[in-house]
């Protein structure tokens, strides 16, 4: 069986985008790439020290950067909950091992 339209009309196929789960992004960074570039880029402004900002953005950046692409998705969010620096909804804590009912 083949997906139809909306509209009724069975002789029309619906167009999926190609990149429907594509991450959102801004020139050539990813939106998790921009939050570790304009932390503390905007942490430097508040602190007047808009050079080590910038600098210590790009530092973060390539080193964030370089852990992204040599592993899975998800991984930084996994080391977050196993090292206890996050929480998921409806999970138990990281150091839970073994659970009864």
């Amino acid at each position: 069986m083949s997906p139809q339209c909306d509209s009724g009309n069975s002789n029309r196929l619906k167009k999926v985008h190609k990149f429907l789960d594509a991450k959102i992004q801004f020139l050539w960074w990813e939106l998790d790439e921009i939050y570790i570039l304009c932390g503390p880029i905007i942490l430097g402004i508040l602190v007047n020290r808009v050079i080590y900002g910038l600098l210590f953005a790009l530092v973060a950046g390539k080193i964030y950067s370089s852990i992204k692409s040599v592993n899975q998705e998800g991984y930084l969010l996994h080391f977050l909950y196993h090292h206890g620096m996050l929480k998921f909804k409806n999970c138990p804590d990281s150091w839970v091992k073994e659970m009864t009912e």
